[in-house]
C-alpha cells in the first residue's frame, strides 16, 4: 500500500495557509548575476539617434556589445570585436594590421606573456604600456611590471589626457597596488576618478567595470554588483563582468548563481575562457575537486600556460589532498611566473576552506612573503589563524593587512577583534579552555569547564577519538562579535559555530534582536558544536559536510521534535528527500527555506539507518577512511558493502517505518476513511463528508489507535477550554502512545495533572515537554519545584541547573538554583549561583553576605 503522510489536524490549516502566502509573496532575491542580460533603454535611445553615421553607429555597437561582423570593417575594429568575445584564437587577432596592444592582450589573456612582451618591446600609447605591465607581472618581473605601470599611470595623470588614458592609469595603479604596495589612500583616488569619468559619459561601460572589480576586491559586494550589473546593461558581452558578478556569487555561496554567469559567458562565445574558471572555482568550494579538475584541464589544453587556470589547478589537487600535484603544478606555475604569489595564494585559500589549517598557513604565508606589498594574502593568513585559534599569529597577520589595507572592513574588523580578546577572562578544565569578556558574561563562563569535560567523555567515546589538545570554548558577548570571530564580518545567522580547535558562541541572552538572537541551553549548542571538533580532526577535515553536520545532531540529546517530524514526513510523501549529493547543497545554497533544517533532521535521520542497520562501528570505520582521503563513493562500498543510490533505496522503507511508529504515517489513511463514508453516504464525489462524532467513534472502534481519528476526536470534545474528565485523560494518553512526536496531549496532560495536584504524572509530561525545548526554562524551572516538594533533591538539582543554563543571566532563577543546591548539601554548587548574583545584583548586599556564609560553611567543613 502506498505510504500517506497523516497531517495532524490542526497544523493542516497552518500549513495550507502558508503555502498560499508563500505562493502571493514576491520573489526576493539578493543574486548577484542577472537571470537575462538586456540593453539599458539610454544606451537603445542613443543608438537610434539619426544624427549618427554608419560608422559612428558601428561604433557604438561595438562598444555596447550587440555588433556583428557588419560592424567590424577595420582591422583595429575586428580584433576589439575578437577580444571583446574573448575569441582568442581568431585570425583577427594576429593580423598585422591590428594594434600590436590589442593582439598582446589577447595573448596574455591566453597565458602566452613571453609572445606579447616581444609584440611590445616599444609599447606605443598607455593602453600598450598596460599591456605590457600585465605581461611583465605574468612573468613574474615586478619590478619591470611597476616601472611600466608607472609609466602608464603617468600618462593617464598628466593635464590634456584622455578618457581612455584615465581609465589605463586607473588599472596601472591597481596593478601597482598588487606589485608594489601602493598607498592605500590610491584606491579612494581611483574610485574618485572613476566616478568623475562615469558621470561625463554615462554610456561607457569601461569606467562601471573597473568600479566594480575595486569594489568586489575590498567585499564591497553590494555597490561592486550595482556598478557590474550597470556595465553589463551598457555592454551585453562584456566578459570581466560577468566573471567578477560569478566571483560575488561564489564568495556568498550562491553556486547556481556562478554557474549561470558561466552560461552567459558561453552565450557569448562557446570556448569563453572565463566559464570554465568559475566552474572549477564553484567546484572547488563545494568539494567536488575532481569535477574542477577536469574542467580546468579542458581549458588549460587549449591554453597551458594560463596561470589562473594553473594556480585553481593546484588548488584542485589541494583538496583531494595530492600533495604531488600540488607541488608539481606550483613548479610549473614557477617557471611560468618565477616568484608569483599566484599560486601559493589560490591553494593557501582553498586549504583554509577545506580547514587544513598548518598547510594552508604555511603556504599563504610563501604568497606574503613573495608579494609583501600585496594584502590580500596576510588577511587570509590572519582569518585563517583566527579559525584556528592561534590569536597572536592572527594578531599580527591582521595588523600588517591593514596596515597595507585600511580599506579591507573583514581584516579591519577581525583586528579589532582579536585585539579586544587579549583582556578577556579564562577558566580550564580537563579538555576545555573557556575566555569571555570580563563582566557579567563570566557566570556563564566559569561554569562551562567542568559540564563540558563530563559532556565530552560521552561524545569521545561513542565517536571513539579523543582531540590531542584542548578546544577553545568563546563565548561572545553580542552577536557582532561572534559573527566577526566566525566570518570576518559582523553578520552570521546563527548562535555557534566549530572552526575545529575553537568553539565560537554568542552568550544566551534576551536583548535588541540586533544584539542578541536570545537564550538557549549553552551545554546542548555546545555538545553539538564539540561533535564538530572531534570529528573534524579525528578525520583531519576530510569528514563529508552533511555527514558531520549528521553526526552532530545525532549526538545531541533534545529528542526529534514535532516540527522535524512533520518536515521529514512531508519530504517523504513529497518525493523531496535530499539524496547524498543535494544534502551537502542544502547546507551550503539551500533553495527553499526548509532545505537546511531539512539537511540536519535528514542527516540525523539517515545515520540514525546506518547505526541501526551495520552498527556503531561501521560509522567509526568511515571517519577513518575519510581521515585517509578515501571518498564518500569508495568508502561507502568498501564498508557499508553498498553504493551511495543503494543507500538511499534502502533508506526510504526504514524511514517509512519510522514514520509510522511516530503516528505520522498511518493505515488506512483518514482520506480513505473520509471516502469510505462519503460512498457509503452516496455522497460520490460531491464533496468531502464531515465525520460526525458518532462516526469518528465507530472508527474508532473498528481502528483503534488510529492517530487521525484520535486527534479528532480529543480536539471537538476538549474545544473552548474543555478540561478532561478520566476517559479523556485516558484518549490523550492513548493518543500520546500513538503519536509519540506530538506535544500537544502532554502540554493538556501536565496543566490536568498540576490543576488535579498529581506531582508524579504532572513530572512526567513536563520531562516530555523540557526534553524538546530550546529556549525557554519554565519547564525546568517548574519540573526542580515539583522535585523539590517530593524530597526528590537531584532531580530538583538536575532540572534547575538545566533552567540556569537557558536563561544564566536571570538572578531569580539563580537564586533559586543555590537554594535547592544548599539543600542538597553542595555547598560548591550553590557558591557558583551566588558568587553569580554578586555579579549580577551587584547593589544587593545579601547576596555578598550568603556569599561570605557560603565560604565559612565550606572551609569548616574541610577542618578535621
Amino acid at each position: 500500500m502506498t505510504a500517506h503522510r497523516a497531517r495532524p489536524l490542526a497544523a493542516a490549516l497552518a500549513l495550507a495557509l502558508a503555502a498560499l502566502l508563500s505562493l502571493a509573496a514576491p520573489r526576493a532575491s539578493a543574486q548577484a548575476v542577472p537571470d537575462t542580460l538586456e540593453l539599458s533603454p539610454a544606451a537603445r535611445m542613443a543608438l537610434q539617434s539619426a544624427a549618427l553615421s554608419d560608422a559612428e553607429r558601428a561604433a557604438l555597437r561595438l562598444r555596447h556589445g550587440i555588433f556583428d561582423d557588419g560592424d567590424l570593417t577595420t582591422p583595429a575594429a575586428r580584433a576589439r570585436g575578437a577580444l571583446a568575445m574573448w575569441n582568442l584564437d581568431s585570425p583577427a587577432l594576429v593580423d598585422p594590421a591590428a594594434p600590436a596592444a590589442l593582439r598582446a592582450e589577447a595573448l596574455v589573456r591566453a597565458g602566452r606573456a613571453d609572445e606579447a612582451l616581444a609584440l611590445l618591446a616599444v609599447p606605443d600609447g598607455s593602453r600598450a604600456l598596460l599591456v605590457r605591465a600585465m605581461a611583465l607581472e605574468d612573468l613574474g618581473r615586478a619590478a619591470d611590471a611597476a616601472k611600466s605601470a608607472l609609466l602608464c599611470k603617468e600618462r593617464g595623470d598628466r593635464d590634456g589626457a584622455t578618457r581612455d588614458e584615465r581609465m589605463d592609469a586607473v588599472e596601472a595603479t591597481a596593478l601597482l597596488a598588487r606589485v608594489e604596495g601602493r598607498p592605500a589612500r590610491d584606491w579612494q583616488s581611483m574610485l574618485d576618478t572613476l566616478g568623475g569619468l562615469r558621470d561625463a559619459d554615462r554610456l561607457d561601460p569601461r569606467p562601471r567595470v573597473l568600479e566594480g572589480r575595486l569594489l568586489v576586491e575590498k567585499d564591497r559586494f553590494q555597490d561592486g554588483v550595482a556598478a557590474l550589473r550597470e556595465a553589463l546593461q551598457l555592454d551585453l558581452r562584456n566578459g570581466e563582468a560577468l566573471h567578477l558578478l560569478g566571483q560575488v556569487a561564489l564568495r556568498t555561496f550562491d553556486f547556481d548563481g556562478a554557474r549561470l554567469a558561466a552560461r552567459h559567458l558561453r552565450a557569448i562565445n562557446p570556448q569563453h575562457p572565463l566559464a570554465p574558471l568559475l566552474e572549477g572555482e564553484a567546484n572547488l568550494q563545494a568539494r567536488l575537486p575532481d569535477d574542477a579538475a577536469s574542467a580546468l584541464d579542458a581549458l588549460l589544453a587549449r591554453f597551458p600556460k594560463h596561470r589562473m587556470a594553473l594556480a585553481l589547478r593546484a588548488a584542485a589537487d589541494a583538496v583531494r589532498f595530492d600533495n604531488a600535484g600540488v607541488a608539481r603544478r606550483l613548479t610549473e606555475l614557477d617557471a611560468l611566473m618565477p616568484g608569483s604569489p599566484l599560486g601559493p595564494y589560490e591553494v593557501g585559500r582553498f586549504q583554509s576552506i577545506m580547514r587544513q589549517y598548518d598547510a594552508a598557513a604555511a603556504i599563504l604565508a610563501e604568497a606574503a612573503r613573495r608579494a609583501p606589498g600585496w594584502s590580500t594574502p596576510v588577511a587570509e593568513l590572519g582569518l585563517l589563524e583566527m579559525q584556528s585559534g592561534r590569536d597572536a599569529e592572527a594578531q599580527a597577520a591582521l595588523r600588517k593587512a591593514v596596515e597595507l589595507d585600511p580599506f579591507d572592513e573583514r581584516a579591519r574588523y577581525s583586528l579589532k577583534l582579536v585585539d579586544m580578546l587579549e583582556g578577556w577572562k579564562q577558566f580550564e578544565g580537563e579538555r576545555f579552555v573557556v575566555r569571555c569578556k570580563p563582566g557579567e558574561d563570566e557566570v556563564v563562563a566559569r561554569a562551562m569547564p567542568a559540564a563540558l569535560d563530563a559532556m565530552s567523555k560521552g561524545v569521545c567515546d561513542w565517536l571513539g577519538y579523543v582531540p590531542a589538545h584542548k578546544t577553545v570554548i568563546e563565548l561572545h558577548p553580542d552577536h557582532k562579535s561572534f559573527g566577526v570571530r566566525i566570518t570576518g564580518m559582523p553578520w552570521i545567522h546563527t548562535i555557534a559555530a566549530s572552526t575545529g580547535p575553537l568553539i565560537a558562541l554568542e552568550a544566551p541572552r534576551e536583548g535588541a534582536p540586533s544584539k542578541h538572537l536570545g537564550r538557549f541551553d549553552w551545554l546542548e549548542v555546545l555538545r553539538h558544536e564539540y561533535v564538530h571538533t572531534v570529528t573534524l580532526e579525528q578525520t583531519r577535515n576530510r569528514i563529508p559536510h552533511w555527514f558531520t553536520e549528521a553526526l552532530a545532531t545525532y549526538l545531541e540529546t533534545k529528542p526529534r521534535t514535532f516540527d522535524t517530524a512533520q518536515l521529514l514526513a512531508a519530504a517523504l510523501d513529497g518525493g523531496t528527500l535530499f539524496d547524498l549529493d543535494a544534502i551537502n547543497w542544502a547546507f551550503i545554497r539551500p533553495k527553499k527555506k526548509t532545505d537546511r533544517s531539512q539537511a540536519y533532521a535528514q542527516g540525523a535521520w539517515m545515520v540514525e539507518f546506518i547505526e541501526t542497520t551495520w552498527g556503531r562501528d561501521a560509522i567509526v570505520k568511515l571517519l577513518a577512511a575519510y581521515r585517509d582521503g578515501t571518498p564518500e563513493r569508495d568508502a561507502f562500498r568498501a564498508i557499508l558493502g553498498i553504493d551511495r543510490d543503494e543507500f538511499m533505496k534502502r533508506f526510504t522503507p526504514f524511514a517509512e517505518k519510522q514514520l509510522r511508529e511516530w503516528g505520522m504515517v498511518t493505515d488506512p489513511p483518514l482520506e480513505q476513511l473520509v471516502s469510505e463514508v462519503r460512498a457509503t453516504k452516496g455522497a460520490g464525489d460531491a464533496g468531502p463528508t464531515e465525520l460526525d462524532d458518532a462516526t469518528v467513534e465507530r472508527l474508532l472502534a473498528a481502528h483503534p489507535g488510529h492517530p487521525d481519528l484520535l486527534e479528532l476526536s480529543l480536539r471537538r470534545a476538549l474545544k473552548d477550554g474543555a478540561k478532561p474528565d478520566a476517559a479523556l485523560r485516558e484518549r490523550l494518553e492513548t493518543y500520546a502512545r500513538a503519536r509519540p512526536v506530538d506535544p500537544w496531549p502532554h502540554k493538556l496532560l501536565a496543566k490536568d495533572a498540576m490543576d488535579r495536584g498529581d506531582s508524579d504524572a504532572a513530572i512526567r509530561h513536563l520531562e516530555y515537554l523540557d526534553a524538546r525545548t530550546d529556549n525557554d526554562p519554565s519547564f525546568a524551572t517548574e519540573l526542580a519545584r515539583l522535585q523539590r516538594k517530593a524530597q526528590n533533591r537531584a532531580g530538583a538539582r538536575t532540572h534547575a541547573e538545566r533552567a540556569v543554563r537557558i536563561s544564566p543571566y536571570d538572578a531569580a532563577l539563580r537564586e533559586f538554583a543555590a537554594a535547592i543546591a544548599a539543600e542538597s548539601g553542595d555547598l560548591a554548587g550553590a557558591r557558583i549561583h551566588v558568587e553569580a548574583l554578586v555579579v549580577l545584583e551587584p547593589d544587593v548586599e545579601r547576596h555578598k553576605a550568603r556569599l561570605a556564609r557560603i565560604d565559612e560553611l565550606i572551609r569548616a567543613k574541610k577542618k578535621p
